[in-house]
């Protein structure tokens, strides 16, 4: 199983803030001999208490490495993410999660369209306090 980034932890507590439950295993896939594993699922009751589930490949931008790199990482990563789990009708499901200061970053300077076109959807958290910025789009 690969290494969670170093900001997984307050993107939980982050969602735990905000009444979601974590399951305790990252999602496996396997397709064609490949091994993925994607980082966080969530689940909460709707107010129409049906359960809400969400994958969410969490994303963290150190800034001692290219942001622009990274961003293509992110980017690929989510789309053949999305790409294995329409075979099991759950791609609509599929967030990244982000720092605000990537998203405030190298995500609004080259990224937004990108973001737009692939209709990629975007949790931004703060990761110092702990918090949800913004759902893209609005959850």
């Amino acid at each position: 199983m690969p290494r969670l980034d170093n900001c997984h932890q307050q993107f939980i507590h982050a969602l735990q803030k905000e009444k979601w439950k974590i399951d305790s295993k990252p999602l496996y896939l396997k397709l064609r001999g490949y091994e993925f594993y994607i980082d966080v699922v969530a689940r909460r009751l709707s107010s129409a208490s049906e359960e809400i589930v969400l994958i969410i490949e969490v994303k963290c931008f150190p800034e001692n490495r290219s942001q622009q790199e990274q961003l293509y990482t992110a980017i690929g990563q989510f789309e053949i993410y999305r790409d294995i789990l329409e075979a099991y009708q759950l791609a609509d499901k599929l967030y990244i999660a982000i720092p605000l200061h990537a998203y405030e970053g190298v995500f609004q300077a080259i990224g937004s369209k990108m973001i737009e076109k692939a209709n990629i959807k975007l949790i931004v958290f703060d990761v110092e306090k702990e918090e949800i910025v913004q759902w893209l789009p609005p959850l």
